[in-house]
């Protein structure tokens, strides 16, 4: 990040609650850990590095999606360029290429047991379906299974722990702080606001991508 930039995303700080217009074509943001404010930090990669120390996630390379993670600085660096396929070592935490073909992954369900009984074993994550994107999270294994085919949408079960669908037509989520679900509450403004007490995410301006909320 450009150190002009970083100073003044720095000096944004302490202002409580605004989101501000900061570029109409970068998907890109910085949270401040103060305020929650989702701020720009660059326009034109989407790699990200978490900075330890403020929480700032900012670019770091622009040809990679594939991430390792820094158990003492939690900076993610690129580590594979070629493969979208990780494997979570518990220890170091780093997160590495395991499988190259294959986005349907599973939790090694033996793993909590395992630690519990001072065996030292990685948390694998293998491949188990190949023709679905959907998962389930089955509370008793932790496997992650495919459970719907067709749909993007999501609700979380809170006593079971189950992802499950719930609506196919909206990307619009907002989360129920009581019982964790995800529900639509919107389906056409992409513009959110997160209320610092119910955690809800709601639309503020849905015609413009340029905003100031007071």
């Amino acid at each position: 990040m450009p150190s002009g930039q970083k100073q003044s995303t720095s000096n944004l700080i302490h202002r409580l609650w605004e989101i501000h217009a900061f570029r109409a074509k970068t998907k890109h943001k910085l949270l401040d850990p103060q305020t929650l404010e989702i701020y720009a930090f660059g326009a034109n990669t989407k790699h990200k590095q978490l900075d330890p120390q403020t929480l700032e996630i900012y670019a770091f390379g622009a040809k990679t999606k594939h991430k390792l993670l820094d158990p003492q600085t939690l900076e993610i660096p690129d580590f594979r360029a070629k493969t979208k396929h990780k494997q979570l070592y518990p220890h170091t935490l780093e997160i590495h290429a395991f499988r190259a073909k294959t986005k349907h992954k599973q939790l090694d369900p033996d793993f909590g047991n395992l630690c519990l009984q001072g065996k030292n074993k990685t948390l694998e994550i293998y491949a188990f379906r190949a023709n679905t994107k959907h998962k389930q999270l089955d509370p008793q294994t932790l496997e992650i299974h495919a459970f719907r085919a067709k749909t993007k949408h999501k609700q979380l079960d809170p006593q079971t722990l189950e992802i499950y669908a719930f609506g196919a037509k909206t990307k619009h989520k907002q989360l129920d702080p009581q019982t964790l679900e995800i529900h639509a509450f919107r389906a056409k403004p992409k513009h959110k606001q997160l209320d610092p007490h119910t955690l809800e995410i709601h639309a503020f301006r849905a015609n413009t991508k340029h905003k100031e909320l007071d």
